[in-house]
């Protein structure tokens, strides 16, 4: 009947409009899915990249436990060592780093053998190795920056000059920063070995 048209286009509507909005739900759970798994992989991704490096099979921190020092013919694990950590290069650093500023002696010593081995390399790391050289009186992690820094010899020297000479600081962190002076001296030429061998005889004549 003609008076019941306009109640059945009600309804009609109502089932599309009902329908619309279904659709427009399932769309909106799909997407909100594919952008889920989306920032998942990015997430994934970027503690992938962050994962300590490897180098054939052996994270660093492994290949820097096998290195043995003090011995008068080294095994040929510590050229392997050495070859690993120059493989993995500067990708290295924000581990050493951290390994640095551990108060554990462990973990320190592996960041500071690992600056060595990198050799120039590792100059980028001289800012933060400064720093940290400077934050004497809120860290102790200045001890293990001096020796990282006395590992780059000539271009690890500048920071080291000023630490030697602060009458400011304690006599024991001029003193650690003379000493490391003092073993860069043997490896350096002119006014860095001056320097050196300055420093390291006006500290032994002091009173």
């Amino acid at each position: 009947p003609a008076d019941n048209s306009p109640l059945v286009s009600g309804e009609m509507r109502g089932q599309f409009q009902a329908t619309k909005t279904k659709n427009i739900l399932c769309l909106a759970l799909v997407l909100s899915g594919v952008l889920s798994g989306c920032f998942g992989s990015v997430r994934a991704n970027e503690y992938a990249t962050n994962a300590e490096p490897r180098y054939q099979g052996r994270l660093l921190s492994e290949w820097l436990s096998l290195y043995h020092k003090n011995l008068e013919a080294p095994p040929p694990i510590n050229f392997q060592v050495v070859e690993a950590v120059r493989h993995i290069g500067t990708n290295a650093l924000p581990w050493l780093l951290q390994w640095i500023r551990s108060e554990q002696p462990g973990s320190a010593r592996l960041g500071i053998q690992g600056i060595g081995f990198l050799g120039a390399e590792a100059n980028v790391a001289i800012p933060e190795l400064t720093r940290l050289v400077d934050g004497w009186r809120s860290s102790s992690a200045w001890s293990n920056a001096i020796s990282a820094l006395a590992l780059l010899y000539k271009d690890g020297l500048p920071p080291l000059l000023p630490a030697a000479t602060n009458m400011a600081a304690p006599p024991g962190y001029r003193l650690t920063a003379v000493k490391a002076i003092g073993r860069m001296g043997m490896h350096m030429n002119g006014m860095g070995c001056l320097a050196a061998f300055v420093l390291h005889t006006t500290w032994k004549s002091g009173p």
